[in-house]
């Protein structure tokens, strides 16, 4: 009776571990198919002939349960200009589908913290895809070594856990 045990949970152990295989393999498989449709789509906004706006930010300073700081994407002619970089604006950015990692230019209207917030996110993005630092040029030269200090600094603390 014991045998008839013990070979009953090792059946039962090599059926959970060939169920969980399969469904990793499934996993895996929309995963990548998932990806394959967002570049796709990705591609294809960046090649289209006309000109796209998306509104990833329409909020203000104060806080909104609604609508986050202020950020607009133009693609058009296969160039991506992200006007303002506020609060939430990245998070948006992903959950839309646009190409983060092709943006052309980044102009800043102003430097209140509510349009310029996430300047590190959009850093840190660009660094968790194996770039070396944002390299993406900014409407103005002040805000060009303003941010450049602080990235500098992010940098220094940056390579020290890589």
């Amino acid at each position: 009776m014991n045998n008839l045990k013990m070979i009953l949970k090792l059946f039962f152990c090599v059926l959970v571990s060939a169920s969980l295989a399969a469904c990793n393999t499934l996993v895996e498989s929309r995963i990548r198919d998932r990806l394959a449709d967002v570049q796709e789509k990705q591609d294809a906004l960046l090649s289209s002939e006309k000109m796209h706006v998306f509104l990833l930010g329409t909020g203000g300073p104060m806080p909104n349960e609604t609508r986050d700081n202020s950020g607009v994407a133009v693609i058009a002619g296969g160039i991506f200009i992200l006007v303002d970089v506020g609060p939430g604006v990245v998070n948006n950015m992903n959950l839309s589908g646009l190409p983060a990692g092709k943006i052309s230019a980044l102009f800043l209207t102003h430097y209140h913290s509510d349009h310029i917030s996430d300047m590190g996110e959009l850093d840190f993005m660009t660094w968790a895809r194996g770039e070396l630092a944002l390299q993406i040029p900014i409407s103005d030269e002040r805000a060009n070594e303003y941010l450049m200090t602080i990235q500098n600094e992010e940098n220094g603390i940056k390579g020290e856990m890589r």
